[in-house]
């Protein structure tokens, strides 16, 4: 079950309710991983996102955000626990070049997909053996492996794109 609801209104009614959810698109709400562990997702809310075991793809779009290794490292932690996770998509934010591989040897295992969209038609694959980005094309093929020069470009042109906005 993916999160459970438990509801009291007095100490004889009790009820739990299991709610399956297999996407979760977070839209600019994104703020941080709960670091004890990766357990929960916190939204700039304060709410929180627990593990979702029957989550299949989670989109996380911060339009102009650059998140940094550690952040990047705690999603990927919170996502090795969301056992159904086949997917994990970032749209519109810069990421760090590369991972450790640690951070990915369970997503490795279960070969989940993670795609980063920095921009409208750029799209990288994190290679999860070499831990480092593929550009893909429209077919998901790989057009080639990002180099610091790519990064170093792909970082001028988020912060001109956002800067500009």
């Amino acid at each position: 079950m993916s999160v459970i609801f438990s509801f009291q209104s007095n100490p004889l009614f009790y009820f739990t309710l299991q709610i399956s959810i297999s996407r979760v698109w977070l839209y600019n709400c994104y703020s941080t991983v709960d670091l004890r562990g990766g357990n929960h997702l916190q939204l700039k809310s304060n709410l929180s996102i627990p593990v979702l075991t029957t989550l299949n793809r989670l989109d996380i779009s911060e339009q102009g955000r650059e998140i940094t290794s550690e952040e990047f490292t705690g999603i990927l932690q919170y996502s090795s626990k969301c056992l159904a996770l086949k997917e994990l998509w970032f749209f519109r934010c810069l990421l760090p070049p590369s991972v450790q591989a640690e951070s990915v040897s369970v997503l490795r295992s279960r070969n989940v997909k993670v795609i980063w969209h920095p921009r409208v038609g750029i799209e990288y694959q994190l290679n999860l053996q070499s831990c480092l980005w593929e550009r893909i094309d429209i077919n998901d093929r790989v057009i080639g492996v990002m180099t610091d020069d790519d990064y170093q470009k792909e970082v001028r042109e988020f912060r001109k794109y956002w800067r500009e906005s």
